[in-house]
């Protein structure tokens, strides 16, 4: 009976400890500051909290409590009981600052806490925030930068809240969140139609590591006269932002409108210049047709129907006569070749999310740090697809699987696509393509979670021919949909693209993206500017049949951090390839792949860090993929 009620006691203990929540692991530099929050239940409101240092609960030691707030340099706390948070900061951070606990003193029962982990580094961590203390207004978009060097995941998460918006958009607590990751190792993450209730503690997470962010939403100042007065903030840069902003949509629509013109005056002149050519060319067969019954006339002349007339021709004359009329014929054809080569158009041009994928795919495909990976591919009689996915993550030993199923009926241009998670996520989606118009496909995406009764839905739609990609979806969501558009031109290699998210809800622009490439057999070239803040660019080139390199460049304005990465991949033989990557914080990435068979590739992968490669922290990779 009395190890029954120890077990029930220690039960009761471990409870506790999950009465507090915060971070699990935030990167840090060794010698600078990081402010952590920890959020309590409501009934600890009046309780005493403090920060523990050790990794074990039961012997870990004071460092501060919020009954002596000024009781230590390298730490302080505050808190916050209406949103029932209190922070701690920990200041100039050395090598076995790590371990510690949010902790809240109770009354005649055991204290509760909640572990968090530091994990330091002598370079620019994994994970960073630039901006930590974010100000927007009711009404307004803020966007906040997430610089990552790791693999993973890339998650935006409030405290307190159930739900995390993963990869692309969703909403927190009827904010919608936007993430867009298309400049290598930055994901922007953007909050529209702020609310006062947006308020409060956010991190983003990337793999394991995750970083705090404080929100704070205002009111907007109402003026008391008949003259509006703009909002002024110190050094006048929120007044430049608006103005800038204020410009930034008339200067879209006007290149748009520019873009436009010059592919219309491009098309049209080349069609003046192809019927030009097609004119000549009828001219010419003409001439020949002309001739070669000239000469038949000349050869057989029928002006006696009681005359029965006979060539005698000799065998050498037969020949030169064949002979001639086959030039003749090489001439025709050579003229119509070439009246098809002029007359061809020119390739679709890439969608915007692709422009670009070349140096892409070098960076990232045939890796996969830290994860051990498997994916089967197989078909049945019927037709039907089956692709299955699994993979364990190393360092959080997390396991991801996934199973999709796909039927096709070509002669209606038809598919159907099922999908399910281990997150217990449903997907339905629906494709039409080709039926409506040439080039049009329509897409009808649905999820539903049964666990939170979770639903959304998306309409896709894309029209692609010579010259143009255009794509535009429509996010349903129940703060009002959202609107993704995006177009792409062509004309002789170069391309140019626009991407923007409208937010039906508040009315305003969300997202504002433009890019420009250059596109051959072996080069291409592409550059990009993302909301006026994010620049970025890319180049590829494939030197041999066996070696492609990539380079890439980011800047991020407001920051001295650039980001340079170079890439490449080399075909060792049919079968065998292999790709290696560096970037300027001297990670250094190889990746081996190997079809072991028909069906069956085998992919190995390795990251080093090149600065510290006696820490530890390296990360391998194991893939193998299987096709039937």
């Amino acid at each position: 009976m009395a190890s029954l009620l120890s077990i029930f006691f220690i039960l009761i203990g471990l409870t506790g400890i999950y009465s507090v929540t915060t971070v699990s692991k935030v990167p840090v530099k060794v010698g600078d500051s990081i402010t952590v929050p920890c959020l309590y239940e409501s009934l600890y409101k009046n309780h005493v909290k403090y920060l523990c240092e050790g990794r074990v609960w039961n012997y870990c030691n004071y460092a501060i409590k919020t009954n002596q707030p000024g009781s230590s340099k390298k730490f302080s706390i505050s808190d916050n009981t209406e949103q029932r948070i209190f922070t701690v900061t920990i200041n100039e951070l050395k090598d076995g600052d790590t371990d510690f606990w949010c902790a809240v003193e109770r009354d005649r029962q055991s204290d509760v806490g909640k572990y968090f982990e530091l994990s330091l580094t002598e370079d620019v961590p994994g994970l960073l925030v630039l901006n930590k203390e974010i100000t927007g207004f009711i009404g307004d978009n803020i966007t906040i930068n997430c610089h990552h060097s790791i693999s993973g995941d890339m998650q935006w998460c409030k405290l307190g809240s159930s739900s995390c918006v993963k990869e692309h958009s969703g909403s927190i607590d009827g904010t919608r969140v936007t993430i867009n990751s298309s400049i290598p190792d930055v994901s922007s993450v953007t909050m529209s139609g702020l609310r006062l209730d947006s308020s409060g503690w956010y991190w983003c997470a990337k793999g394991d590591l995750q970083m705090p962010v404080h929100v704070t939403v205002k009111e907007k100042m109402k003026p008391t006269t008949g003259i509006e007065t703009p909002h002024i903030v110190q050094d006048g840069q929120q007044s430049d932002s608006s103005f800038l902003k204020s410009l930034l949509i008339p200067l879209s629509l006007l290149l748009i409108l520019v873009m436009v013109t010059l592919l219309v005056w491009c098309i049209l002149k080349r069609q003046k210049q192809t019927q030009e050519e097609l004119s000549v060319i009828i001219m010419t067969e003409q001439e020949i047709s002309g001739n070669k019954s000239d000469n038949r006339q000349k050869s057989h002349p029928e002006n006696d129907d009681d005359v029965v007339y006979s060539d005698v021709v000799t065998k050498n004359q037969q020949t030169r006569n064949k002979a001639k009329e086959k030039d003749e014929d090489a001439v025709h054809f050579s003229l119509l070749l070439a009246s098809s080569s002029t007359a061809d158009t020119m390739a679709v041009p890439p969608s915007y999310a692709d422009l670009g994928k070349s140096a892409k795919d070098i960076f990232n495909k045939g890796y996969g740090f830290g994860l051990v990976k498997l994916d089967v591919k197989t078909k049945s009689s019927s037709g039907v697809e089956f692709k299955t996915a699994g993979s364990s993550n190393t360092d959080t030993n997390k396991v991801v699987g996934s199973l999709e199923t796909k039927y096709k009926r070509p002669e209606y241009g038809l598919t159907f696509t099922e999908k399910w998670n281990t997150d217990n996520t449903l997907g339905t989606e629906i494709t039409i393509e080709d039926q409506i118009a040439k080039g049009l496909k329509l897409t009808f995406d649905t999820t539903f979670s049964p666990n939170t009764g979770k639903k959304s839905g998306k309409v896709k739609t894309a029209y692609k021919r010579e010259y143009v990609n255009l794509g535009c979806d429509v996010d349903f969501d129940f703060a009002g949909p959202t609107i993704h558009g995006a177009a792409v031109v062509g004309y002789e290699g170069w391309l140019a693209g626009y991407q923007m998210t409208f937010d039906t809800a508040k009315s305003k622009m969300s997202q504002n993206n433009f890019a420009i490439g250059y596109k051959t057999g072996d080069f291409q070239l592409q550059t990009n500017v993302n909301d006026g803040a994010e620049f970025g660019g890319s180049i590829y080139q494939k030197v041999s049949d066996k070696l492609e390199t990539a380079v890439n460049l980011a800047w991020t304005a407001g920051s001295n951090s650039t980001r340079f990465g170079i890439a490449a991949k080399y075909q060792l033989d049919s079968d065998a390839s292999l790709s290696a990557k560096v970037n300027n914080n001297s990670l250094v990435g190889v990746g081996y792949t190997q079809s072991l068979r028909p069906g069956v590739k085998l992919t190995l992968s390795a990251l080093v860090d090149g600065k510290n490669i006696n820490a530890g922290g390296h990360k391998l990779g194991l893939g193998l993929e299987l096709e039937a």
